[in-house]
């Protein structure tokens, strides 16, 4: 099999304990042509010092200095160098089996996809399965878009949205960037690169070892009012599935945010005012939305008026 240049773009910040095993496990691949971008994101530790001493080893390797602008920025920036005619994402605190680029790869060319996802492992700091990876959902099978998107709300649909699993033909990405200064930037971006795909070729193949809930990861950091972004997120995703004719998925998505904005507001109140101000603004948001069913639209009007009584009236008639 004929092989095509892989870029393998690595958003590089405060990781200096992972970062080798990373590259490590990069520079390992069965599969041969790589481009190895390390973007360091004005990492205030030793990862600097790291990427320049592993560039000296391996000439597959580039290394990227910038000032810091978050993850998604240094994945951008890391596209925009990039030369491969195909590119994969990995956070600098996890690592890929061996086969996985190579494994991708054929999938995408035995297929005639411009996309390949595999499966995940996921492994704690020390690099033992958690057991979150039980049930994936995926399987070997060459899905179109109309077949994945739903799966975005099942058990696991995590494994299809996230960046780091998959292989992308470069054409993917070049009118869609990850949304910088953004937590969960995977999730404003996936359905986008899926419909651009069209179909998508899926390996049941742990090929991304995913290190979940490291200590001073962005996941770990509980109650910041950037883990918002993921309802924002779903408001721009849902206005999408309208302009794409996928009325199905639009009841799915609105239930999503209404139930965080029902857990918030039934919740403890909030002693954060930026929390509750980027909540107030996602209410808005939510009651603006096109294209809601009467029956809806009048069980939200009534929760913009008391959430109480809502609830009150969704129990007895039902609504």
């Amino acid at each position: 099999m004929e092989e095509i240049l892989v870029s393998v773009i690595v958003p590089v910040y405060k990781v200096e304990k992972y970062l080798s095993r990373c590259v490590k496990s990069i520079q390992q691949q069965t599969y041969g042509k790589l481009e190895i971008i390390l973007v360091d994101d004005g990492s205030p530790d030793g990862c600097p010092q790291i990427c320049d001493e592993l560039a000296t080893q391996d000439p597959r390797i580039k290394v990227i200095h910038k000032a810091n602008g978050g993850l998604s920025d240094a994945r951008n920036v890391g596209i925009r160098s990039s030369t491969g005619e195909y590119l994969v994402f990995v956070d600098s605190d996890d690592d890929i089996a061996p086969e996985m680029i190579e494994r991708l790869y054929a999938a995408v060319r035995s297929n005639g996809t411009k996309m390949a996802l595999c499966n995940v492992l996921c492994v704690d700091e020390t690099g033992l399965p958690t057991g979150g990876s039980d049930g994936s959902p995926i399987q070997n099978e060459c899905l179109s878009a109309e077949q994945i998107l739903p799966r975005f709300y099942r058990e696991k649909g995590l494994f299809y949205i996230v960046a780091w699993n998959k292989l992308y033909h470069r054409s993917l990405l070049c009118e869609t960037t990850f949304p910088a200064g953004k937590w969960h930037e995977d999730e404003f971006v996936a359905a986008q690169l899926i419909w651009k795909a069209g179909r998508v070729a899926c390996i049941d193949y742990m090929g991304y070892h995913y290190v979940t809930q490291r200590v001073g990861s962005i996941m770990s950091v509980k109650n910041d009012v950037r883990h918002l972004d993921s309802l924002e997120a779903l408001l721009i995703r849902y206005r999408f599935y309208q302009e794409i004719g996928q009325s199905e998925l639009l009841h799915e998505t609105r239930a999503r945010v209404l139930k965080a904005l029902e857990e918030y507001y039934w919740g403890a109140p909030s002693k954060d005012s930026v929390y509750d101000a980027r909540m107030k603004q996602i209410r808005r948001e939510y009651g603006n939305l096109t294209g809601v069913p009467l029956k809806e639209i009048i069980r939200w009007k009534i929760f913009s008026i008391s959430p109480a009584l809502e609830h009150i009236l969704l129990k007895t008639l039902k609504l």
